[in-house]
């Protein structure tokens, strides 16, 4: 039996989000595309948790506990270098800015599967 490969397979994934709803529909939709995925609510701890710990994906709202997650997506790109792929979350139109701080994919909720999964294959593909 042929078995189809999945976008997350074998990947970790850190979701920054702090509404309990929506970790667990990203819990379900990380983990049915084959990851791990780790949950943060804490916006003070992310830069220790990255220095700790291998991901290859992060998922952040662009609300997360209440900051500007604009902010943080420049310090970890500028000041720490971290080049894994940001995923941004949001209900506005933040693409833009998003981008110019350094995401590599923006989704608009609500959060469809096929716009999810276009976002996965963008952000994981970039040269």
């Amino acid at each position: 039996m042929k078995t189809t490969k999945k976008i997350l397979d074998n990947k970790k994934v850190l979701l920054l989000e702090d509404d309990e709803v929506d970790q667990m529909l990203l819990k379900l939709m990380v983990e049915g595309e084959g990851a791990k995925i780790q949950i943060e609510n804490n916006p003070e701890s992310i830069v220790n948790l990255l220095l700790e710990d291998r991901f290859d994906l992060i998922l952040m709202d662009a609300r997360f506990g209440n900051s500007n997650s604009l902010n943080l997506v420049r310090k970890l790109r500028t000041n720490m270098s971290f080049k894994i792929p940001i995923i941004g979350m949001t209900s506005v139109n933040y693409a833009g800015r998003g981008m110019q701080s350094g995401m590599d994919a923006i989704i608009r909720r609500p959060i469809e599967k096929s716009k999810f999964n276009a976002a996965l294959n963008e952000a994981l593909n970039k040269p």
